[in-house]
């Protein structure tokens, strides 16, 4: 099974994924992906320096979307978990889709999308699956900075160590849920879910909780 599991706390974008599901922004009618590509045709200089295939047997491998990461209830080799969110600003545009939508080249999704990046995200969603693609496709735009931003405004400050106690674990159960939620819609039974998507879940735990609820008294 392959995860894309993107989570936005205000005006921040954090994400967690493995294999080769993208995560696309549009920003200024430019089209660029956040998350990385588990597949061998992106992957050659990482299979290379880990010495899992030469140079020229990446380059040549016949099937260049063969995964190199994935969720099998094993050790997951590559999962890409920024700890330091992403900056959304006005106007943007975020596609998460499932690898269907990777049959289209980046710039055709871009010419899909331009004309209707003004729109709302349904009709962005209704333009990118109008083509009878076989994908799931979830697109957020974003119009407008929230006005709370982390480190300004007086409740944002004023929230004592206890309470942050708190969000943290809110954090963490909002995650686990995330992440659970995406693993069975990818139609993996329960149990087995639970045993392949807890190593992820810690994983990513332990990147974002800090990021999100910083500590109420930081070190000088």
């Amino acid at each position: 099974a392959t995860l894309l599991a993107p989570v936005l706390i205000e005006d921040r974008l954090f994400w967690i994924s493995v294999g080769d599901s993208p995560l696309y922004l549009m920003r200024d009618g430019v089209l660029r992906r956040l998350n990385e590509d588990h597949a061998i045709g992106s992957q050659i200089d990482y299979l290379v320096t880990s010495g899992l295939m030469r140079r020229d047997e990446a380059e040549n491998y016949p099937d260049q979307n063969c995964l190199t990461s994935v969720i099998v209830g094993r050790e997951i080799p590559q999962i890409d978990c920024p700890e330091t969110p992403f900056q959304l600003i006005e106007g943007d545009i975020l596609i998460a889709a499932s690898d269907g939508l990777l049959v289209l080249s980046d710039e055709r999704i871009a010419e899909i999308i331009r004309p209707v990046q003004k729109f709302s995200s349904e009709a962005i969603g209704a333009a990118i699956m109008g083509g009878g693609l076989a994908l799931i496709v979830y697109v957020v735009t974003v119009h407008a900075v929230p006005l709370l931003i982390r480190g300004q405004g007086t409740l944002v400050s004023a929230v004592s160590a206890s309470v942050r106690a708190v969000g943290r674990s809110l954090a963490a159960h909002l995650l686990w849920a995330v992440v659970l939620a995406v693993t069975v819609m990818a139609g993996i039974f329960l149990l087995p879910a639970l045993l392949i998507v807890l190593p992820v879940m810690a994983y990513a735990s332990a990147h974002w909780t800090e990021a999100v609820f910083p500590s109420a008294n930081p070190a000088p």
